[in-house]
């Protein structure tokens, strides 16, 4: 078996993105609060949050040639469902207050948020900020979804809890190290679909998550006697990829093609507890599938290989080009160097 460490540490390390460390992406959050604060037309307080993928340190540089960043923001007012009968009257205020924050952007009202894509001027690289509007009553989150032009029967207020879903995520373990491992095998497998998959309805990466509070368990190794701790994400990557593929257990019956197929289901945690993989079809559920085992035979090959070489050429395939295929040459080195070293006779 060789070590791959080092070599999924240093993919990690080139396709995370934190807020924290972006100034970019604070900056235009900073923007739209500021917006928001000088062009929103309502009397109630609101107050804002980042969301999704940044809020619980599990984001992924993009892949998207279009999108350089993208980002989620709650917007959170004070009001009640009463007042606003028709959430989509609210998100058309926030538009309208994004429009006049950012006369170049283009702002769309989608089903459930307000997105707002523009290009900075300084460096050319595209933003993407999607806004989720919420109504706060009584200390209840409701979601406002619907688009501009929907009847009414495709807009409602739907409950959420926003804030318990963050902060179970954020507290998968008691262990800062678990954790971290955690939140790297997610970016991992996040990637990965993002690199397997170009359909719109993919796996979600919210999906992926929430099914990593259940079926991801760390892989570690502890000295005791040296007091050292050794981080295996290789074998943890593929106890979670098997895990997954273990569970497409509900037999469902498409229509369309008049058979039945397995589906696996990631429901949230939280309100309003719906499948973030709902909007997936027969075929991209049963390619999921497919692509998660295939996957899954090219974890197991890589930790029970001896080839380096081969065992990131096929992580390579998986994972995209930031996942580095160490060169046969370089192995062939290594091994010349260590051979000289044993060879040489000690003192």
């Amino acid at each position: 078996m060789v070590d791959l460490q080092k070599n999924f540490i240093s993919f990690h390390d080139k396709i995370k993105l934190n807020y924290d460390e972006n100034s970019l992406l604070r900056t235009y959050r900073d923007q739209v609060l500021n917006g928001l604060n000088g062009f929103l037309n309502i009397d109630q307080q609101f107050k804002d949050f980042v969301q999704g993928s940044y809020s619980v340190y599990t984001g992924i540089k993009s892949t998207d040639a279009n999108i350089d960043f993208d980002i989620d923001v709650a917007l959170v007012i004070y009001t009640s469902r009463e007042e606003y009968t028709n959430p989509v009257l609210l998100k058309k205020l926030v538009r309208d207050a994004m429009v006049s924050t950012f006369s170049e952007a283009q702002v769309t009202i989608k089903n459930p948020c307000v997105t707002v894509t523009f290009t900075d001027e300084d460096n050319g690289e595209n933003v993407h900020v999607d806004i989720a509007v919420y109504a706060n009553e009584d200390g209840n989150y409701f979601l406002a979804r619907g688009k501009e032009f929907s009847n009414s029967e495709n807009r409602c207020w739907e409950e959420a809890d926003p804030i318990v879903l963050k902060n179970k995520i954020n507290d998968f373990s008691t262990n800062t190290d678990d954790r971290k491992q955690f939140r790297r095998c997610i970016r991992y497998l996040k990637r990965w679909k993002d690199n397997k998959f170009n359909q719109e309805n993919r796996p979600t990466g919210i999906g992926i998550t929430v099914l990593a509070l259940e079926k991801f368990r760390p892989n570690k190794t502890n000295d005791y006697f040296a007091g050292t701790t050794t981080y295996n994400d290789l074998r943890a990557l593929k106890e979670f990829v098997t895990n997954l593929s273990n569970s497409f257990t509900n037999l469902t019956y498409d229509e369309v093609n008049q058979t039945f197929y397995h589906r696996i289901e990631a429901p949230l945690p939280v309100k309003p507890r719906s499948d973030t993989f709902c909007k997936m079809t027969a075929n991209q559920m049963t390619s999921f599938k497919e692509k998660l085992e295939l996957l899954r035979e090219d974890l197991e090959y890589a930790l029970q290989t001896l080839d380096e070489h081969e065992a990131t050429k096929k992580l390579n395939k998986q994972f995209g080009d930031d996942f580095e295929v160490i060169a046969e040459e370089a192995i062939v080195e290594a091994s010349s160097r260590n051979a000289f070293v044993s060879d040489y006779p000690s003192a």
